[in-house]
């Protein structure tokens, strides 16, 4: 049985999360990371990447890193946008973190589950009480 960093972790090699559709057409990736800089969105990133930094001692498993490298490598082959890579590999690198130490926050899970959706995460995330283990 597949832990799940492993499920996640195939889920982006396979091309099931990150696709043409995800992103839209040529010009949406500086959209969408337009769409960031709301506020919001920035302050609970910023908290999440906190709290998990705080909880793995700020050690990134290799388990994460690789997950991490895997959305990099799969958003730039589709995007072909470097900085929207960058901000996609993050995401999933908070992702991964929480599932490695089995943290779960509504925040996070919003997140995931609008990728899990299809769906860029922009400036507002639905929160979501379901625990994020029990998503992926």
């Amino acid at each position: 049985m597949l832990s799940n960093l492993q499920r996640l972790q195939a889920l982006i090699e396979d091309g099931q999360l990150i696709t043409s559709a995800l992103i839209g057409s040529p010009v949406a990736p500086a959209l969408l990371l337009n769409a960031r800089d709301a506020p919001e969105f920035e302050r609970e990133w910023l908290r999440v990447d906190r709290v998990l930094a705080k909880l793995n001692n700020s050690v990134e498993p290799p388990e994460v890193t690789a997950i991490r490298k895997a959305a990099y490598l799969k958003t730039f082959e589709v995007a072909q946008e470097p900085e929207f890579a960058a901000c996609v590999s993050e995401d999933f690198g908070l992702i991964a973190a929480a599932l490695a130490i089995d943290y779960s926050d509504p925040w996070l899970t919003g997140l995931w589950l609008s990728y899990r959706a299809g769906v860029f995460p922009g400036s507002k995330i639905n929160l979501s009480t379901e625990k994020l283990q029990a998503t992926i």
